[in-house]
């Protein structure tokens, strides 16, 4: 028979809520993300990649280290292109060598607890025997704007050991400006 904390887990995951009392013992219910802020546990990184030349490629790297403790449940990966572009998206890459840190900020100003979660790009990784997701990055700026932001991964649980690698292709035919967003939680398990 499951325990109350696994119904309860099944609970807030079905419902995108969770289940809490105030002082008085009265339920009521919490978005998850507004929860995890509210605890220190959402976070958030960002980078632009400025001038990306035609036909160059910039990979950038989502990883749960095997020893966090957490699972990261990514809310949001936004990707926004000035210009047209490729995504390839990667699961369990190897990382052959680490890349440039793309800073984390904890979603709560008031706590300081940092990020279990690696994210970095310009690494090098590993990709051989991977079949990645692609899609299509629709740009433009100004008259020529086409596109939007191109929103992927929302909800994806990334358990300890495992990462994303996000692949993105300017295919313009000029150098462009490209950035990535994510944001995220981190579940004790």
């Amino acid at each position: 028979m499951p325990s109350p904390s696994m119904i309860r887990s099944a609970v807030e995951d079905a419902i995108k809520s969770v289940i809490n009392t105030n002082d008085d013992d009265i339920v009521y219910m919490v978005p998850v993300l507004s929860y995890y802020v509210d605890n220190g546990k959402a976070f958030v990184a960002a980078e632009i990649f400025p001038s990306l030349a035609n036909g160059s490629s910039v990979r950038v790297l989502f990883e749960n280290p095997s020893d966090s403790g957490v699972r990261c449940r990514l809310f949001l990966v936004r990707i926004t292109p000035l210009a047209n572009g490729r995504l390839a998206i990667y699961r369990n890459v190897s990382v052959t060598s680490r890349g440039t840190t793309i800073p984390t900020f904890n979603l709560n100003m008031e706590l300081s607890n940092e990020s279990k979660a690696v994210v970095e790009y310009n690494g090098t990784y590993d990709t051989t025997g991977i079949t990645p997701l692609r899609d299509a990055l629709p740009g433009g700026s100004k008259k020529e704007a086409i596109g939007s932001l191109v929103n992927i991964g929302e909800h994806v649980k990334v358990p300890p050991g495992m990462n994303l690698m996000y692949e993105i292709t300017n295919t313009s035919g000029s150098s462009a400006d490209y950035s990535i967003r994510i944001v995220w939680i981190e579940e004790p398990i």
